[in-house]
């Protein structure tokens, strides 16, 4: 299971990584880093302006959901 909140409030409080990790013991990433705080993606998943590069596939699969 995979958890993006880095830009959710609950990403300042003090330790969040470690509590949210506790609270959810199936998660394996939190904000694109494993338990053990390392990136999960690549230099290539990441496009010129830093950003993350989604495929261009999601978009379409996402533009034909009902």
């Amino acid at each position: 299971m995979h958890l993006d909140i880095d830009e959710n409030p609950i990403a300042k409080i003090d330790d969040y990584r470690n509590k949210v990790y506790e609270t959810l013991p199936n998660l394996s990433v939190l904000d694109g880093k494993n338990k053990d705080g390392e990136s999960v993606y690549s230099e290539e998943d990441y496009g010129e302006e830093g950003e993350f590069d989604m495929d261009n596939d999601f978009e379409e699969k996402l533009a034909a959901l009902p």
